[in-house]
């Protein structure tokens, strides 16, 4: 799974390098979201996220259980999964990023529909229960602090993936 994740980065990075020769300006930025309030300015709505262009690259957000940021945070935690023409992923699908920044560059639009609110509260309280967990786990064991990242690229856009960190198991590390 994390080689897979690894290449999915590096084929992100091809495409940004593509779009940066095509002259549209490219650029990937990781965030490393540290607490609730942190992911709550950066609108922060499940882990992990990429955006382009400061909106989601999917339109529907769905998380499913997360077995190794629950280990993490010592809390049921969910993370965020992807469908993408019929298939469920763990990790944000290239093709999925592909067709988002080429819809952004070429103007094709996106559709308009939007995260429902009961999905975004679920979601928040999702990151709630992740760091205080982990708050509280860092406490006791005086383990070092994992954190979220969030990445962005910019390919005449910005695609960021924001992550709730975990070590293995699902797109978060």
């Amino acid at each position: 799974m994390q080689g897979q994740r690894k290449q999915s980065r590096r084929g992100s990075a091809g495409i940004i390098k593509s779009a940066k020769k095509n002259r549209r300006a490219g650029e990937c930025k990781n965030i490393h979201v540290e607490s609730l309030e942190q992911a709550q300015s950066l609108n922060f709505i499940s882990s992990p996220t990429t955006r382009i262009n400061g909106r989601d690259a999917a339109i529907e957000v769905k998380e499913n259980y997360c077995s190794s940021c629950g280990t993490l945070s010592g809390n049921e935690t969910y993370c965020r999964v992807w469908n993408f023409q019929g298939e469920e992923y763990s990790t944000i699908p290239k093709s999925l990023v592909v067709e988002a920044i080429l819809k952004e560059i070429y103007g094709a639009g996106r559709d308009a529909k939007e995260t429902k609110p009961e999905q975004i509260a679920r979601s928040l309280e999702n990151l709630k229960r992740f760091f205080d967990g982990r708050e509280n786990r860092h406490k006791v064991t005086a383990e070092p602090i994992t954190t979220a990242t969030e990445k962005t690229v910019n390919a005449a856009q910005t695609v960021q993936t924001t992550n709730a960190a975990s070590s293995a198991g699902c797109g978060c590390s």
